[in-house]
């Protein structure tokens, strides 16, 4: 049956398997678009009723079309900053210094060397490095290299010189310097500690040409919408390109509780006057703890075989006031909360700010979740917070989970299938640049789980759902897209093979034939001619 009616559209892809990801009409074979928006879907006959003498026709050749990926948490400006340095993802601690070495000899003496993505669970020894391998390697240039969750920094010893950190410099609130026994910094920081070393800041020419790469990446993945937290200068670089016809993606800006309340008012004050189809004003972040990779992320018992519960970055009572203030002035706020005592943290921050200022749809979040008090999860669906997760940390944190916590806790982290029983929306993001910006990886994870624990395994469908409806809901976008339904942005992937046809060890090869946002086509792949 036809869903919609249009008297002609611009523009008809026809001839699909169209996952829409709204149960009113849960497949279609073709759909018609007109300035920008859907007008009809339904089958081939159906809607070539609608082809005008200047109606544009693409024949999609049976391929699987879900709605374009909304991915809900990720950094856009430092992930496409990221594309610009050294990417250290997956490599060993010697191909890591030689890429840092190659990139010394490259700038010259002086110049900063900057990277992420390192990661010592992958190698032999499985401990965090220290300066004097960096010393060994680029001793005339400071060395700033994240780990891959971010929460970590791996510095040398002339940026710690830079920044003044020595021997009697004292940990930070939230933040730890590692030290040697002699009290010395190893060139390890985390968390809070990290910022005390600052890199230049790339030029406004450099951030302009990382965010045109990291669009092109976004696309080829298939991602079409973001809920993006990054710097402040962020919402008016994307303002720029708008205005010059170069910003193809939807980005919900999301600003940093450790901006300050007057920073984060003016940011929305100022995006919510040039709201846009493509720019709009989302949620306050902030942060509770740390990473299981880092060992900082606060649990209620302490990690196995340490006497370490991890780090909580902000005191509970600050936190509570925080979210109350926000919450108060009507902001959603998205807390990041990893171990299991940052969740219970997050819940209670919430619980209290409702208690005292009541407000009907405030759609909070919690990020990531992957460490959970079973007698917690309830909470999630008697304060309507919306579980934010990443499954792809799985295929990272899968290999130090069980010796962060033990066989018996470790029983109880990345809870996907309990929180949909619990009929919450549950949405998907990638972290990036913690994780590459793929959904694919989502999938895999969340469907097969790796064979591990695999009574929180979602079904595909449930999968495709989060990745795209659920994560539109949890940007408050579900009236615009998310599913493929009349009247929404006609926003959608083609993708080279049906997701829910497939076994999960396939997820990983299926290709992005197609992105599609606004109804223009703004990526195709070389061999897909529709």
């Amino acid at each position: 049956m036809l869903a919609g009616l249009a008297l002609s559209a611009t523009i008809i892809f026809f001839n699909g398997n169209i996952f829409t990801s709204d149960p009113s009409l849960p497949r279609a074979e073709a759909l018609a678009v007109k300035n920008g928006r859907i007008v009809a879907l339904g089958s081939n006959r159906e809607i070539m009723k609608l082809k005008g003498p200047d109606t544009r026709v693409v024949d999609l050749r049976g391929r699987f079309v879900t709605p374009g990926i909304v991915d809900a948490h990720l950094h856009f400006l430092s992930g496409s900053l990221g594309l610009l340095t050294l990417d250290l993802r997956g490599l060993s601690l010697q191909e890591c210094l030689q890429k840092v070495k190659e990139r010394a000899r490259q700038l010259g003496p002086g110049k900063w060397i900057v990277g992420r993505g390192w990661d010592q669970t992958l190698w032999k020894e499985k401990r965090f490095p220290n300066r004097r391998l960096l010393d060994e390697v680029a001793p005339e240039n400071p060395v700033y290299l994240r780990r891959v969750d971010g929460h970590t920094l791996w510095v040398n010893s002339l940026a710690l010189k830079m920044a003044g950190i020595g021997k009697e410099t004292p940990d930070p609130p939230g933040g730890q310097i590692l030290r040697d026994e002699r009290g010395f910094p190893t060139g390890i920081l985390k968390e809070n500690a990290a910022s005390l070393v600052k890199p230049p800041e790339p030029s406004a020419k450099e951030k302009r040409e990382a965010l045109l790469k990291g669009f092109r990446y976004a696309l080829e993945n298939g991602v079409t919408a973001v809920g993006d937290m990054s710097e402040q200068d962020a919402p008016f670089l994307y303002r720029e390109l708008e205005l010059e016809g170069r910003l193809p993606i939807r980005i919900v800006y999301s600003p940093f509780m450790d901006f300050g309340y007057r920073t984060v008012s003016q940011l929305r004050e100022e995006v919510e006057r040039w709201r846009s189809d493509y720019i709009r004003f989302g949620f306050v972040k902030g942060f509770i703890d740390g990473t299981l990779g880092s060992k900082t992320a606060a649990l209620k018992r302490p990690y196995r075989g340490s006497r370490s519960t991890g780090i909580l970055v902000i005191s509970p009572q600050e936190l509570f006031t925080k979210v109350l203030m926000y919450h108060r002035e009507g902001y959603q706020i998205a807390l990041h909360a990893i171990g299991d005592e940052a969740v219970y943290l997050g819940l209670e921050a919430y619980r209290r700010a409702q208690l005292l200022y009541p407000r009907p749809d405030a759609r909070h979040r919690l990020e990531h979740i992957q460490v959970y008090d079973p007698r917690d999860l309830r909470l999630f669906a008697q304060y309507s917070i919306i579980p934010s997760v990443q499954p792809c940390h799985l295929l990272t944190d899968i290999r130090f989970v069980e010796d962060r916590l033990g066989k018996e806790r470790a029983v109880f982290s990345y809870p996907w299938r309990s929180f949909l029983e619990l009929s919450l929306p549950l949405a998907f993001g990638t972290d990036w640049p913690v994780e590459p910006i793929d959904p694919r990886r989502n999938f895999y994870a969340a469907v097969n789980r790796l064979g591990w624990n695999t009574k929180e395994a979602i079904s595909i469908e449930d999968a495709l759902k989060a990745a795209t409806i659920y994560s539109a809901f949890s940007l408050r976008l579900e009236k615009e897209l998310g599913s493929l339904r009349v009247g929404k942005f006609a926003d959608f992937v083609v993708w080279d093979k049906d997701f829910t046809r497939i076994p999960p060890e396939e997820y990983l090869k299926n290709r992005v034939l197609m992105t599609v946002v606004g109804g223009h086509i703004v990526y195709k792949n070389e061999d897909f001619n529709p």
